[in-house]
């Protein structure tokens, strides 16, 4: 399966991509400081202080899963565990969908643009590669 164990790969290395974003990046970030000034609030101390909290928390569960496909896919996915592939996918899935579906209804609601794309496009990646471990 090392088509299947590419693409895992490729999504590990996005999802720790995105990790970082929330780990090292700005508090808040650009997007939700604009969905914040839509609903007229201010990015204050106290506001900055809790995004900074929770983009530790969010960044270090998007690195756990990353890790977690990364390993999958370096070890019983390259050696053929179709149980490693279903575990993979539901991996995702369980962080992609409702990440990517809130970031969605988020940018719906405000017009500001989120990362949803970024869950889509991850967790599309995964799903690619378990069709290819199926065929």
């Amino acid at each position: 399966m090392p088509v299947t164990s590419l693409l895992f790969g490729l999504a590990a290395l996005g999802l720790l991509g995105l990790a970082a974003k929330y780990l090292f990046g700005p508090a808040p970030a650009d997007y939700h400081r604009q969905i914040l000034a839509h609903d007229g609030l201010e990015d204050t101390g106290p506001v900055k202080n809790i995004f900074r909290a929770l983009y530790v928390i969010i960044g270090a569960a998007l690195a756990s899963v990353a890790l977690g496909i990364g390993a999958l896919a370096a070890g019983p996915v390259l050696a053929g565990s179709g149980q490693a592939v279903a575990l993979a996918i539901v991996m995702a899935l369980v962080a992609g969908v409702p990440g990517g579906f809130a970031a969605w209804q988020a940018e719906r609601r405000t017009g500001v643009r989120t990362p949803w794309r970024q869950a889509v496009a991850l967790t599309a990646l995964i799903l690619l590669g378990g069709l290819f471990a199926a065929i």
